[in-house]
C-alpha cells in the first residue's frame, strides 16, 4: 500500500471514529479509564482533592451508574459541598449521584448524561481543602 493509500485509509478510520462518538452519546467516556482514587491538585487558588486514575495519575477518567471507587466517595463530598446535595458518602455511584451530576451538569451548562468525566470536572465547582470555599478550577 502506498502513502497516499495508508493515509487515506487512516482519515477515513479517524472520520468514522469521529462519527461514531457523535452518533452514539456516551461512547465518548469509554475511551478513559474509571476514576479508582482521589488525590490532591495544588492550583494558585488553594490544594483541591479530586477523583483520579491510579493506573497513571490522570484525572481525565470517568464514572458512570454502578461505579464504586473513592473517586465516587470525593465526588459525592463535592456535590454536597459545593452544589447542596444531600448525598450518602458510600463510595456508590447510584441513581441519586447521577440524578446530582445530572444538576451540576445542567447548572453549568454543559450536555447533560448523569456521567462524570473530563468536561463535566473541568465545568464544574471544588471545594479547597483548607476551607469550605468551592471555586471552578482552570486546570
Amino acid at each position: 500500500m502506498n502513502f497516499r493509500a495508508k493515509t487515506a485509509s487512516a482519515l477515513g478510520a479517524a472520520a468514522v471514529a469521529t462519527a461514531s462518538l457523535v452518533a452514539m452519546p456516551g461512547t465518548a467516556h469509554a475511551a478513559y479509564p474509571k476514576c479508582d482514587g482521589a488525590k490532591n491538585i495544588t492550583t494558585t487558588d488553594g490544594t483541591f482533592r479530586q477523583p483520579y486514575y491510579t493506573g497513571t495519575g490522570s484525572r481525565n477518567c470517568v464514572m458512570g451508574s454502578g461505579y464504586e471507587s473513592q473517586g465516587v466517595a470525593r465526588l459525592q463530598i463535592v456535590l454536597n459541598d459545593c452544589y447542596q446535595r444531600d448525598l450518602a458518602v458510600d463510595g456508590v455511584y447510584g441513581p441519586k449521584t447521577a440524578e446530582a451530576v445530572r444538576y451540576v451538569q445542567q447548572h453549568e451548562g454543559i450536555d447533560v448524561d448523569g456521567a462524570y468525566g473530563p468536561v463535566t470536572r473541568v465545568a464544574m465547582k471544588w471545594k479547597r481543602t483548607t476551607d469550605s470555599y468551592c471555586i471552578r478550577l482552570a486546570v
